[in-house]
């Protein structure tokens, strides 16, 4: 997706917040006067969830320090720095459907009506990090290109060579079809 020109949170009157319970990776989405999502209508629903999106991408940056790379087609994955250079484990996070699936983003709505904990990706990110893991983040509908062919692309030209020793995916709904596609493709999916 281009989030060029897509209003921003404030635009629309709404902004994340950190949780009262202090987890630093769940914000919920608030409105001026303190309160939640309110309806009003699909057109204004879109683009909240647009630009709730493109909040939780930047984030993934900001938040969680990983690094924009651009892809074919038009696509942003977000990556750990060092990959090509660490043995670590790689974890490889794959959305799943648009509009409800993003970069960063298993549950739109979620992220929308609950919060980032439930909806976003922060908390596995940070938890690899902890672990010492390298994160890979699948914009498998981002561009103009199919998620299968995002995928493949994303694997032969970042997780193939990767110096990681295992590769661990987690995805979220069609995200798994389309992990499962690299398999079927013969893609050189060994850790060996």
């Amino acid at each position: 997706h281009t989030y060029m020109g897509t209003p921003t949170l404030a635009d629309l009157g709404y902004a994340y917040v950190p949780v009262p319970t202090g987890d630093p990776d769940d914000f919920v989405l608030r409105s001026a006067d303190g309160g939640g999502f309110e309806w009003k209508g699909q057109a204004n629903y879109d683009a909240v969830g647009a630009a709730a999106v493109a909040w939780i991408r930047e984030q993934l940056v900001a938040h969680c320090g990983l690094h924009a790379v651009p892809c074919a087609g038009g696509a942003t994955a977000y990556s750990s720095s060092g990959l090509k250079g660490s043995s670590a484990p790689l974890l490889l996070l794959v959305c799943g459907s648009a509009p409800g699936g993003d970069a960063g983003v298993w549950g739109r709505s979620l992220c929308i009506n609950d919060s980032t904990r439930s909806g976003a990706m922060f908390g596995y990110v940070r938890r690899a990090q902890r672990l010492g893991w390298g994160v890979l983040i699948a914009d498998p509908h981002g561009g103009d290109g199919c998620p299968h062919a995002h995928l493949a692309q994303l694997w032969r030209s970042t997780v193939e060579p990767a110096a990681a020793a295992r590769v661990l995916v987690v995805a979220h709904s069609y995200g798994g079809p389309v992990a499962a596609s690299l398999l079927k493709a013969g893609h050189d999916t060994s850790t060996d």
